[in-house]
């Protein structure tokens, strides 16, 4: 099931998801997030238009209300308040589903795709095989500087290059060696000594994604960013690393493909 597809039936009775709905949702974090605030949506407005019970001993209060012009003016009143109140809510209701619902289909449209987090994940999941080379160079046991030459023949394994040639010299590279992060594809992974600790900076020769997005995990935080003939992931354990590094990187790798 797409994404349009769940939004579209989870929209149309959010209260009442049928099986494949509450499938879908348990195997996408992204559409169970949706679902939770479409059924959120759902109990507000409801209680929003819902009405009081009226009370058994209204009609007998009401009659015993002495008939004057001041009180039966003030009763007339009363009524149309009451009602015009209702409608009112209802109003606010008609105006919460268009301008709430509009505004969480905005949002899941400005969402990565199933796919493209799924890649994501892999980059992250990748990462903690390469743990000892991150744990030695926090230690200052990996010294190892590759040149230039040697990394762009690591990367063009992956259809890609390190066109900066000063850049080995700003950010030493410390590792660099061809990796699988998506099936099919090739992949490149370099580590570099940042002022922030080790960098990971990963390019796979897949289709970009459909728009740069964040991902992280209880230790890692990492950028996804879509290049011309494939993708740019950075990894660092200091997300602060991400946006000091990400105007340089990007304008340093070119595609070969």
């Amino acid at each position: 099931m797409n994404e349009i597809e769940f939004r579209k039936r989870v929209l149309a009775d959010p209260g009442s998801p049928d099986a494949e709905i509450l499938d879908a949702a348990r195997q996408n974090p992204l559409f169970q997030g949706f679902l939770d605030q479409a059924q959120q949506l759902d109990q507000n407005i409801d209680a929003i238009v819902s009405e009081p019970p009226i009370p058994a001993d209204l009609h007998a209060k009401l009659m015993a209300i002495p008939a004057t012009a001041e009180s039966a003016d003030d009763n007339v009143v009363a009524l149309p308040v009451h009602r015009k109140s209702r409608w009112q809510a209802l109003a606010v209701a008609a105006c919460l589903i268009v301008a709430v619902g509009t505004t969480m289909i905005l949002n899941q449209d400005n969402l990565p795709s199933a796919a493209d987090l799924a890649m994501g994940n892999q980059a992250l999941g990748h990462l903690y095989h390469e743990n000892p080379q991150l744990a030695a160079m926090n230690t200052g046991e990996l010294e190892a500087s590759f040149t230039l030459a040697e990394i762009n023949s690591v990367m063009m394994q992956a259809g890609s290059e390190l066109t900066n040639a000063s850049l080995p010299s700003e950010l030493p590279v410390r590792y660099a060696n061809p990796c699988l992060i998506v099936p099919g594809f090739q992949s490149a992974h370099l580590i570099l000594q940042s002022d922030a600790g080790p960098l990971s900076v990963m390019v796979i020769n897949n289709s970009p994604v459909e728009q740069e997005y964040r991902l992280s995990d209880d230790r890692f935080s990492g950028l996804v960013i879509p290049m011309e003939k494939g993708n740019l992931i950075l990894i660092s354990e200091q997300p602060e690393a991400l946006d000091t590094y990400r105007g340089t990187l990007t304008a340093s790798v070119g595609w070969t493909i």
